[in-house]
């Protein structure tokens, strides 16, 4: 279950778009940038469209398969149809179109967070139950 902060992981080449994402990022409290550590899943990963974006597509889908709970924003300069579609259909939850538009993400950010006040009650009320069947 989650805490009171979102840990958000990137993966940007950009180094100059990975800093606007930063930036945005540590301007809202309830987020934080996750470091690289294996044994945890970052909340919210934030992927940068690869060339090839079968590759990126094809992780969208490993990644959410090993780790359901984390959502995945995709962040591209192409916003052909196809791709958006593609990039839904493989589990995508946000599209952040590049150059980045701070209110579109920041909007993004907003809609992540009222996904899991929703959802935090559920999930605890479902382990509650678990844990009473359990004794």
């Amino acid at each position: 279950m989650m805490s009171d902060t979102i840990s958000v992981g990137l993966q940007i080449n950009n180094e100059q778009l990975k800093g606007e994402f930063e930036g945005i990022l540590a301007s809202q409290h309830e987020f934080r940038l996750a470091k690289h550590d294996n044994r945890r899943v970052a909340d919210l990963l934030i992927l940068e469209l690869d060339e090839d974006r079968g590759k990126t597509l094809s992780q969208v889908q490993t990644i959410l398969a090993a780790s359901p709970g984390t959502e995945i924003f995709l962040t591209s300069s192409r916003m052909e149809s196809e791709v958006l579609l593609e990039a839904f259909r493989a589990g995508v939850k946000e599209f952040i179109p590049q150059p980045i538009n701070r209110a579109e993400l920041e909007d993004a950010l907003l809609r992540l967070k009222e996904r899991h006040r929703v959802l935090e009650p559920i999930v605890l009320e479902l382990l509650l139950a678990i844990e009473g069947h359990a004794q």
